[in-house]
């Protein structure tokens, strides 16, 4: 696969941010310009402060990363919005308030699924023609329903293609990560192929020819004059040296990193006695260059935790696109600047779209918080 068939997550995101805040934009407009026309034709009353939390909690749902709300939240603030938009008609029976509808449908298929968009489409409806029947009877309202049943169903629909777009780029990149891992795995195994061949020449033919000439330089020894015998001795130094020099070598050429990133973690938890250090997640697939990036920064992080707080307990977590490092030490007073090796961490993560935060846990300890626009998938090692 080249660079030109994978997906950007950085330049992904930064266009669904523009997208979301131009959606914000025009859903604003369309309220502000509903609350205006309506205050010039029945005056300033109730429903304007109406309009003012309608418009409220339309931008909360808009941008729901930013205050982080669940999905429970979502489908309160959608049934915030229907009670609110009947409140208005039912204050003004104007069908120009009818917009506040279509903007409430633009937003329903980005908390709830399709088919409950289309349920809760019909309640929409369904209050419009009862609160129009008992306030305005049956005049005009095939005309005004139509309208707003068009204008609703073509928000609905947009915003359904747009989420199902979205879910689809999410998956490409999730799969076009694990094809980056897979690739990357096949390297590292090649590589390592490599290595042991490698390593195995120096040890059947190097290794041998040199261990016979060491045997050699023992019966020279032996047999060499007086004057000889000192640079015999050297040469028998220098060759038990290489011999020990290219079994080193073959050593470490010999020496396969563990497969997955829990072994080492339990490597790491093994070498520092006093201090606890556990895994509460499953693992997902790594992409092989992100996993020695990833063993850097929970060493980093293991050692600041230890070092400057005091910690005697770290668990690691692995959340959606999150690494997380909790301690129970003394923690940090706020949300912390990062020193030299947790901002070099942040520029050794910047391919991977990282990005590292130190802030507080209650009621005590730090969490560093690494997350990752790419190089991990949803799927985890069991």
């Amino acid at each position: 696969m080249n660079n030109q068939s994978e997906i950007n997550p950085a330049k992904s995101v930064s266009e669904s941010k523009a997208v979301t805040r131009l959606l914000t934009a025009s859903g604003v407009l369309a309220i502000g310009l509903t609350a205006f026309i309506n205050s010039l034709q029945y005056g300033l009353g109730p429903q304007l402060i109406l309009f003012i939390v309608f418009a409220v909690v339309f931008v909360a749902l808009a941008n729901p990363e930013s205050i982080a709300l669940s999905r429970q939240s979502k489908i309160f603030g959608l049934l915030t919005l229907l009670l609110l938009s009947v409140s208005i008609w039912l204050t003004v029976p104007s069908d120009i308030n009818l917009i506040l509808t279509v903007v409430m449908m633009a937003q329903a298929p980005y908390a709830i699924s399709r088919r409950q968009c289309w349920l809760l489409m019909l309640v929409v409806n369904l209050a419009f023609l009862a609160v129009h029947y008992v306030y305005l009877g049956y005049e005009n309202i095939i005309f005004s329903w139509a309208s707003m049943f068009a204008l609703q169903a073509f928000a609905t629909t947009s915003s359904l293609a747009r989420v199902e777009e979205a879910s689809l780029k999410l998956q490409l990149q999730e799969k076009n990560a694990e094809l980056v891992a897979a690739r990357s795995a096949l390297a590292q195994k090649s590589q390592m192929e490599e290595r042991l061949r490698i390593a195995g020449d120096l040890h059947d033919s190097i290794g041998h020819q040199l261990t016979a000439l060491r045997l050699q330089l023992e019966v020279l020894a032996q047999l060499a004059p007086q004057e000889l015998k000192s640079r015999v001795a050297a040469s028998q130094q220098l060759s038990g040296e290489l011999l020990e020099n290219i079994r080193s070598i073959v050593k470490r050429m010999s020496y396969e990193e563990p497969a997955n990133i829990k072994v080492l973690i339990e490597q790491i938890d093994a070498d520092i006695p006093g201090v606890n250090i556990s895994l509460l997640s499953q693992v997902p697939l790594i992409d092989p260059a992100l996993q020695q990036q990833l063993v850097s920064c929970i060493k980093e992080g293991v050692s600041n935790a230890i070092r400057h707080g005091g910690a005697d307990k770290i668990e690691i977590t692995f959340e959606a696109k999150h690494l997380l490092i909790d301690d129970n030490g003394k923690g940090v007073a706020k949300a912390s600047e990062l020193g030299f090796g947790l901002n070099n961490l942040t520029l050794r993560l910047a391919p991977f779209g990282g990005l590292v935060e130190l802030n507080p846990r209650e009621p005590s300890g730090s969490r560093l918080s690494i997350k990752l626009l790419t190089g991990l998938s949803k799927e985890a090692d069991q």
